[in-house]
């Protein structure tokens, strides 16, 4: 639970430090201009996370503890395979209807004052659906077997490389900078997360062996 909460707290911290950097190199419009873009590019990909993770995190986590044989092991990883698979896919399908429709979007949602141009919107866009996905592979690949320690891991190293590109990526590049630095940091902490999820998932599986062999 400690781990899980850490975890929280860091990715919460995370979310709110592009503002504080932007204050710190831009001005008050740079900043409202990016944070009304962000609010908005983060609506569709945190609803279907949420529903993905609301459904089928409670079934996951139930059928892990379930686990008794190596076959239903092996037949269990797949599923979870596939689930990610199939959200990524899903998260792809939308970015695209968002970067076809992004110019009815944001003049429907935002005044002139807050319209950017198109690639900072579909920046963040992109940066807010790789951030989904990670949550979601977090929750499927290491919170399923137990391992919050590993996703606490990943997070923190991944939070760092974004605080350090954010800083040079934002004084250099601007909005864009810090748009490019929330996709940076989280690419390196999805591979950090599949990198964690072998080891826990070897684990997993002697578990599950030692299971098999004491009730056969």
């Amino acid at each position: 639970a400690l781990p899980f909460a850490f975890t929280s707290i860091f990715t919460w911290l995370l979310t709110w430090a592009d503002r504080w950097v932007l204050s710190s190199f831009l001005t008050i419009d740079n900043v409202g201009i990016y944070s009304a873009n962000s609010q908005i590019a983060n609506i569709p990909f945190m609803i279907i996370s949420s529903i993905a993770l609301t459904f089928f995190a409670p079934i996951l986590f139930s059928k892990a503890e379930k686990l008794k044989k190596i076959v239903d092991f092996k037949k269990f990883k797949s599923q979870i395979n596939k689930i990610l698979l199939f959200y990524v896919l899903l998260s792809f399908i939308l970015l695209i209807t968002v970067f076809f429709a992004q110019n009815y979007i944001l003049n429907f949602l935002l005044s002139s004052d807050y319209i950017s141009n198109g690639i900072l919107f579909i920046s963040i866009s992109l940066g807010w659906l790789v951030y989904q996905i990670a949550q979601v592979q977090v929750t499927i690949f290491l919170y399923t077997t137990g391992d919050a320690k590993s996703a606490l891991n990943s997070s923190m190293i991944s939070g760092l490389i974004y605080l350090v590109s954010l800083i040079i990526l934002v004084k250099n590049y601007g909005e864009i900078g810090a748009a490019l630095s929330f996709i940076i940091a989280n690419i390196f902490r999805i591979i950090l997360q599949y990198l964690y999820s072998k080891k826990s998932w070897k684990i997993f599986r002697e578990k599950i062996m030692n299971v098999e062999i004491s009730m056969s």
